[in-house]
């Protein structure tokens, strides 16, 4: 799709665009809100041919991203999405893996409790693909955050499978597709670089695509969603 042409707003988005997220940090920090219930959110934007990104005490906007989840990238400061079915490639170092987010949703909320804060139920799978070693591995693994126990506003503890497996690659993920350049909490360069794709398979990566772009950890970064038709296109396209 050219940089021009509004995008399409995907009926999963419109379903599931009903709460904000705020970082990674936020999984076991911050509360979901509704859109009316939060203050204005700032605008950052990025090149000209991309879509400005909404963001939140730096953080780029849940609710946006899963708007444009199937036709746009994230290139942020802190991580990086392809769009969904899509791949983004992960290095660091000698080591590859590809990673491609399958789904995603947003379950239930957990009401609040004397116990919990409460919040939302968010889901997503993807495939992984380990490129380093001369024969590929490969898997499908199932991520989720889930409101759990603990003293609100103080210690929340949230349940379920945060972190994207690949390899030696362990980073956080943040609803709804985005590999985050952290393999924890504490937010500093760990060495991961991250490249949106529009490739569906890893037959058709070309690791020399002249449209091929890097993001490693870079607080001066700002977030950028960038179109599926910017972005390495299959072979023959």
């Amino acid at each position: 799709m050219s940089a021009g042409l509004t995008p399409r707003i995907t009926l999963c988005g419109i379903l599931v665009a009903t709460g904000i997220l705020r970082s990674s940090c936020a999984l076991a920090a911050e509360p979901v809100g509704n859109a009316s219930s939060e203050k204005p959110l700032q605008v950052e934007t990025g090149a000209t041919t991309h879509i400005p990104v909404k963001t939140d005490k730096g953080t780029p906007s849940v609710e946006q991203i899963v708007q444009y989840a199937s036709t746009h990238a994230l290139a942020s400061w802190d991580g990086a999405s392809a769009p969904l079915g899509r791949i983004v490639l992960m290095r660091r170092g000698t080591n590859l893996c590809a990673v491609r987010f399958t789904k995603f949703h947003r379950g239930e909320d957990t009401p609040p409790g004397v116990l919990t804060r409460g919040g939302p139920s968010l889901y997503a799978e993807y495939d992984w693909y380990d490129l380093t070693g001369p024969q590929v591995v490969s898997g499908h693994r199932k991520l989720s955050n889930v409101a759990g126990s603990g003293i609100p506003f103080l210690f929340p503890i949230f349940t379920g499978e945060h972190f994207i497996k690949c390899s030696s690659f362990e980073p956080l993920w943040r609803y709804p597709t985005v590999v985050t350049l952290f393999e924890s909490n504490d937010p500093h360069d760990y060495g991961i670089e991250l490249a949106p794709t529009a490739w569906r398979d890893v037959a058709e990566i070309e690791m020399n695509h002249p449209r091929l772009s890097w993001y490693r950890y870079d607080e001066k970064r700002k977030p950028i969603l960038i179109p599926l038709g910017e972005l390495p296109p299959a072979k023959g396209q």
